[in-house]
């Protein structure tokens, strides 16, 4: 909801009036040991309508126009939300390209890092901001872009990020042979996540579980 706070739809107040926090008695079960009352159960909770109403009212205070109970000759809908965030202007798809900078710092102990085409565009776009950042990988060894994407596509800035703190690291498409025994650690930035969850996700995988070639 921070998201709509930002572009104005909603306020913090506004956010607090819709949540209710309650401490009441709950039911806990537990298998063969059966049932038991716990009192002091945090209950939370966000009530929709409130929040539609007011968006609702905040619009029409606008002059906006709000067409209910018409019927529509189409509707567009996005499976994954990609074709949604690719169509918002590259000012407000930056704001949320900035959160990889969030997440990139806590795997800074990697030896090799996977990039998939999405995430290293989004961290090219945003090179203006990798500028003044230090690079926080001081294990790396090898970077892994995705098939097909260049080497000598990626800014100075962000060839900067990556290998700054690692100057002996390589980067390439394919692992070279002797990098099979890293942990290899997967960066995906994940767009059916972009509206309103966090946009990022990130996962380390067991060496053990990779097929040949390093690919997931």
């Amino acid at each position: 909801m921070l998201e709509l706070v930002e572009v104005g739809i909603l306020e913090e107040e506004d956010i607090e009036h819709a949540t209710s926090a309650t401490f009441n008695p709950n039911r806990c079960g537990f298998e063969g040991k059966g049932e038991i009352w716990v009192e002091n159960i945090l209950n939370l909770g966000v009530s929709p309508s409130k929040l539609i109403e007011i968006m609702k009212t905040r619009f029409n205070s606008c002059d906006g126009v709000i067409l209910e109970g018409l019927g529509v000759s189409s509707i567009c809908v996005y499976d994954d939300a990609a074709g949604w965030f690719q169509d918002l202007k590259l000012k407000y798809r930056k704001k949320y390209y900035q959160r990889l900078t969030n997440m990139l710092p806590g795997l800074g102990n990697a030896k090799t890092l996977t990039f998939d085409l999405e995430s290293i565009e989004a961290l090219n776009k945003i090179s203006d901001l990798l500028v003044s950042l230090p690079s926080p990988f001081y294990n790396l060894k090898f970077v892994k872009l995705p098939w097909g994407f260049k080497e000598s596509s990626i800014s100075s800035a962000l060839r900067n990020y990556l290998l700054g703190g690692s100057p002996k690291a390589a980067i390439g498409t394919k692992f070279p042979e002797n990098t099979m025994d890293y942990q290899e650690v997967p960066c995906c930035l994940t767009s059916q996540k972009f509206m309103l969850d966090e946009a990022l996700a990130t996962n380390v995988n067991d060496p053990a579980s990779r097929k040949p070639g390093g690919r997931n």
